[in-house]
């Protein structure tokens, strides 16, 4: 299955830019003239070479990942939550090569600190779900028409939270709302964050009964995507009919697993083989403890390490001696990290990216598109003007014209891309890491 997870995900891009969401699925709705197809061909397709005259979702999520890595480089933290997956830093050395330290301190005797690649630490952990149930269609998985105009657009799904899960929710180290953490995935993924079904409309729990709606262009079945051309026109897919959609999906919690390590401190090899005769010399291996994590710093995301071993009783890391008695090399960690909005904290959204980071980020994937949006209406008109370079050659083209605000931006110099720039740069401050001599 084609990577569909992104960090902005599709759905808002498409609400952000203004784009029709059944034709941006791949649908329309069939005979009950709700979302039909005009003479404009703005059906969307999963892949480029499935209609070669438009843009299609595959192209779109390369370009929102490269944006979103844009502006992560800037601000030096993701935009929403990120999962960051065995990262390895190498520990401070002793400022004498010729002599071996014992611990793992500094100078003040307090354990060593390292800055992660992405600040705004959150939890540490592995990513990890936790299947509360898989929901069928016509019984916990329901497609009904909310506005009486014959076209069944609303997805509710009904389940029970089991008793595994809500040990996890109940645990004394989670403290997230679950609502913000439960989604719908395609089936047989086993929860995969490449088959989740971003952006629910709501997410509630009473009780033990969790209830959850979406879109029904959302639940579009992803083997219908996968359509090989036969004729010379790119064919809608008909979302009036259910066989076209799914028949089930798995409801996941996400979560960060305190209870598994998230870290490994690794110590090099302490000798040299002499002769290898490649049956796994064990001196030519790591040697890797387990430990846990904490943030000192969780704006820039500077943590420090520590060896421990997990007491399930008691729910918590307990200290333990380094396996060497030497100063560990390196540091491979797990952790969620990534800015998050006020209403997000406040339980007001489910989606976790603040609103002007959603705009920019659309607005520079739209300047980079490869192909054009739609041939009609505002969206192609919204195109045509962000994508439009700000630069301005001369007729023999030996010189650029071009202001200061387009020639200092990073982003680049078409007008999505200069907008992009200016929204990322007033509205939060960048992690800056500095150092001083004295």
């Amino acid at each position: 299955m084609t990577s569909r997870y992104t960090l902005l995900s599709l759905a808002e891009y498409a609400k952000t830019i203004g784009l029709n969401p059944a034709h941006f699925w791949g649908g329309f709705g069939g005979d009950t003239l709700v979302m039909p197809v005009t003479q404009c061909d703005a059906v969307w397709p999963e892949y480029p070479w499935q209609n070669k005259d438009t843009i299609s979702r595959e192209s779109l999520r390369r370009e929102i990942d490269t944006a979103v890595s844009d502006i992560a480089d800037h601000l030096g933290y993701y935009p929403t939550v990120h999962w960051t997956t065995q990262e390895i830093k190498n520990f401070t050395k002793f400022y004498r090569r010729t002599h071996t330290q014992y611990g793992n301190s500094n100078v003040k005797g307090f354990p060593k600190t390292i800055k992660l690649s992405h600040g705004k630490f959150v939890a540490p952990g592995p990513r990890a779900v936790s299947l509360i149930d898989t929901a069928s269609e016509g019984v916990e998985l329901v497609y009904s028409d909310a506005d009486a105009d014959t076209f069944e657009e609303l997805v509710t799904i009904t389940v029970t939270i089991p008793a595994a899960t809500q040990n996890i929710i109940d645990a004394s180290w989670y403290d997230f709302s679950p609502e913000q953490w439960i989604r719908a995935y395609y089936p047989g993924e086993g929860g995969a964050l490449d088959s989740m079904i971003q952006e629910p409309k709501s997410v509630t729990i009473s009780g033990s009964t969790l209830t959850m709606q979406y879109n029904t262009w959302q639940f579009v079945d992803p083997d219908l995507w996968e359509w090989l051309p036969t004729t010379d026109k790119f064919s809608a897919i008909d979302l009036s009919v259910t066989a076209n959609l799914l028949s089930s999906v798995d409801v996941y919690l996400e979560y960060p697993d305190y209870a598994t390590r998230s870290a490994e401190i690794i110590w090099n090899p302490a000798h040299v083989c002499d002769v290898c005769d490649g049956s796994g010399c064990t001196k030519c291996s790591y040697v890797v403890q387990d430990g846990c994590i904490i943030a000192r710093d969780t704006h820039v995301g500077s943590i420090t390490a520590t060896p421990a071993t997990w007491n399930a009783t008691n729910e918590k890391w307990l200290q333990a001696t380094l396996g060497q008695a030497r100063a560990p090399d390196m540091l491979r960690t797990w952790y969620l990290s990534g800015d998050r909005s006020e209403r997000f904290l406040s339980g007001r959204s489910l989606s976790a990216m603040r609103e002007p980071i959603k705009r920019a980020i659309s607005w520079m994937v739209t300047a980079r598109l490869e192909r054009p949006l739609c041939e009609c209406g505002s969206a192609r008109t919204l195109y045509d003007d962000l994508s439009r370079d700000l630069t301005l050659s001369s007729s023999e083209g030996n010189f650029v014209i071009a202001s200061q605000i387009v020639l200092s931006n990073p982003f680049g110099s078409r007008k999505g891309e200069v907008m992009a720039w200016q929204q990322v740069s007033r509205m939060t401050e960048s992690v800056i890491t500095a150092g001083a001599v004295i």
